[in-house]
């Protein structure tokens, strides 16, 4: 089951770390992403090579059961101080989920 880490009840966004079962959804609007130009994806032996580093947290943003979007943090749990935001997706634009998931990152 995947720890909750955050809510943002006014925006109705909360982070959840991610699983598994969330990789083909991370790659599929992670792709998105890339061919609108907003980032640069990794492959899924990349993703799945992360996902398995125990300091590497996937976090999924969800407004109640939909996913919206998802982060990648680096450092976490790691010996610096120090924690790197590597990556955050957003599918639906235009909702305020971004501000929302980035306030919940920096919280």
């Amino acid at each position: 089951m995947s720890q909750s880490f955050a809510d943002a009840s006014d925006a109705g966004v909360s982070l959840t770390e991610a699983e598994e079962n969330d990789l083909e959804w991370v790659l599929n609007v992670e792709e998105a992403a890339v061919k609108g130009g907003f980032v640069s994806g990794d492959n899924v032996m990349r993703h799945r090579m992360q996902m398995s580093d125990r300091t590497v947290l996937y976090l999924i943003a969800k407004r109640g059961e939909e996913r919206v979007g998802f982060v990648i943090l680096r450092g976490v749990w790691g010996p610096e101080p120090v924690i790197e935001l590597k990556r955050i997706v957003i599918g639906p634009t235009d909702a305020g989920h971004g501000q929302a998931v980035m306030a919940l990152v920096l919280h």
